[in-house]
């Protein structure tokens, strides 16, 4: 199952489109599951969240070392 192409210009303009990415799939697993849609909007906005924090912790900066003696 693809996501409607109405989908990509909105996750664009609430900088979701990453989103994108895993939907495909994730709806293929919310059908076979039947899952409720409130219980395929958590899926979704989890795995986003996910996948923010893995980008924020390979940008983040380096801990400095402390020197002292």
């Amino acid at each position: 199952m693809r996501p409607s192409p109405r989908a990509a210009p909105s996750s664009v303009k609430l900088k979701l489109s990453p989103i994108l990415e895993t939907l495909s799939e994730r709806l293929v697993l919310a059908r076979q599951q039947k899952m409720p849609s409130q219980d395929f909007l958590e899926l979704v906005l989890a795995d986003e969240v996910s996948r923010r924090e893995q980008v924020s912790v390979r940008h983040a900066p380096a801990p400095l070392c402390s020197t002292r003696a």
